[in-house]
């Protein structure tokens, strides 16, 4: 099973331990290299403020790809 593990400094940020598609994995890794997860703790938020954010640019937001 894939996984990944993403910290600031000593602090853990976000643990990946399945198998996710690829939106989900880019929003991640902007999730913690923007370090939006300092002003926004819930990932799924995120992930649903950034599809609408790509979808208001015109741009595909697949959440199942």
């Amino acid at each position: 099973m894939p996984s990944a593990e993403f910290f600031d400094g000593d602090k853990e940020v976000i643990k990946i331990e399945t198998f996710i598609k690829g939106f989900h994995v880019q929003s991640v890794l902007e999730y913690v290299a923007t370090g939006v997860y300092k002003k926004q703790p819930e990932l799924q938020r995120f992930i649903h403020e950034r599809a609408e954010r790509l979808r208001e640019q015109g741009k595909t937001a697949d959440m199942w790809r």
